[in-house]
């Protein structure tokens, strides 16, 4: 395939998923109203978008958004394939299979372009950020992490499961630093780093404080961190909180988790029950129809809705600390199997660490770009799930983000093991 026939392949992909965009209406998912409205448990970014399209268009704005987030996600997935066939000069056909699986979640059970969800701008942001490390790591120069923070505060500022991004630009910036030997520049650039949370943070909290009147954080942090520990808590840990709000909340919560069986303690007498499918399948019963209802009703008497959030996060996250280590033991384990679940199975969760520690290892011993690019990547799954697996289900909403990964990584041994016109295929083999 040549390269005036990938791009002619990329631009009919391009026009077919399109298409199919155009032939979907917009969909609504329980969680829209809040991104629509700008709810205060909502981060910025994506409301926003919403509202700026709709103030562009008008009544117009349902097509507009379909066609707006779709045409993000082309420039996106251009711009990494672009990246991609400067620095790994595999065969084309592999670049046109690339676009294909990056172009997926548009038209195959996400449907991001057709859905009012913070995934369909968080993707193609999260698309660039990777494609920015990835030159970063090719040209081995500071330089080329000039302009990335401002898409790392978009992305924290629509999903903050992207936080993970921040050590991971780190890791990359201490590989630059080692094989340049920078390190007056790596000191810069680590500060720059570490100072990306903080700003974003800040930005959260004055768009809160000027849509909302309130100088607080996107209060549904408490609510994510605090279910898993809950999940894996004994009847007694009310001990654990002085306040009376604290105790009323645990024991509330704890007796309606009881009473739907859904705790471990609960689930242990039950001897066909697993907990961790239990903890899966039934964690939006947990948080949103358990723990957020039974912690709401110790304020919506005296304060607001957005002041009940507020005070809401505040309580379940100052819980979430003296829950785990009390129940340390109990919920490791659970995270432990909930970052197999990312994985779907424990063999491909094995030979994802595999592959990683082999790339990483080759890559600095052998001084070898690719392979420190296919480290990367497969520790991007690695980060995303173990990150996200802290708090909230590992289910595909979450990790899909990645799965264009390993195909890479087959395409790359693939090409890399191809037959050349001097080295014909022995058929004995």
């Amino acid at each position: 395939m040549s390269d005036k026939q990938i791009n002619y392949t990329t631009a009919l992909l391009f026009l077919i998923v399109l298409g199919l965009v155009l032939s979907k209406p917009i969909l609504l998912l329980p969680d829209s109203d809040g991104y629509l409205d700008m709810y205060i448990i909502r981060s910025p970014v994506y409301p926003l978008f919403l509202y700026l399209i709709k103030f562009i268009f008008g009544s117009a704005e349902t097509i507009a958004t379909a066609i707006i987030q779709c045409i993000l996600g082309f420039y996106s997935i251009h711009y990494l394939v672009k990246r991609l066939r400067r620095h790994l000069k595999l065969s084309n056909i592999w670049y046109a299979l690339i676009t294909g699986l990056l172009l997926l979640p548009y038209i195959y059970k996400h449907h991001l372009a057709n859905t009012i969800m913070s995934e369909a701008l968080a993707y193609p942001l999260y698309l660039m950020v990777v494609a920015r490390y990835i030159d970063a790591i090719y040209y081995q120069r500071f330089q080329k992490f000039y302009g990335t923070g401002l898409l790392v505060i978009a992305l924290l500022l629509t999903r903050n499961q992207f936080l993970f991004m921040i050590p991971m630009g780190i890791l990359i910036a201490l590989y630059i630093a080692y094989k340049t030997k920078a390190y007056k520049n790596l000191a810069i650039i680590g500060i720059a780093f570490l100072a990306l949370p903080v700003l974003s943070g800040l930005l959260d909290r004055s768009f809160h404080k000027l849509k909302h009147q309130h100088f607080v954080s996107t209060p549904w942090t408490g609510i994510v961190l605090i279910s898993a520990p809950l999940y894996v808590a004994d009847a007694e840990d009310y001990k654990l909180f002085d306040t009376p709000n604290e105790r009323d909340f645990f024991q509330k919560s704890y007796s309606e988790l009881t009473h739907k069986c859904l705790t471990i303690n609960c689930l242990e007498k039950q001897p066909d029950a697993n907990t961790i499918f239990t903890y899966h399948n039934s964690y939006a019963n947990i948080a949103n129809h358990t723990v957020l209802p039974v912690a709401s009703s110790l304020f919506k008497e005296n304060a607001t809705t957005n002041e009940t959030y507020i005070k809401v996060d505040q309580l379940t996250y100052g819980m979430f600390l003296p829950l785990v280590l009390d129940n340390f033991k109990a919920w490791i384990k659970l995270y432990l199997e909930n970052i197999k679940m990312g994985y779907r199975n424990s063999v491909y969760m094995l030979l994802s660490f595999i592959l990683t520690a082999y790339c990483l290892f080759y890559g600095i011993k052998n001084q070898s770009k690719v392979h420190i690019m296919m480290g990367f990547l497969l520790l991007l799954i690695i980060a995303n799930i173990a990150f996200i697996a802290i708090g909230i289900h590992t289910i595909s909403r979450y990790t899909f983000y990645n799965d264009w990964i390993i195909f890479i990584i087959i395409f790359i041994l693939l090409n890399h093991f191809k037959p050349t016109a001097n080295q014909p295929i022995n058929p004995s083999v």
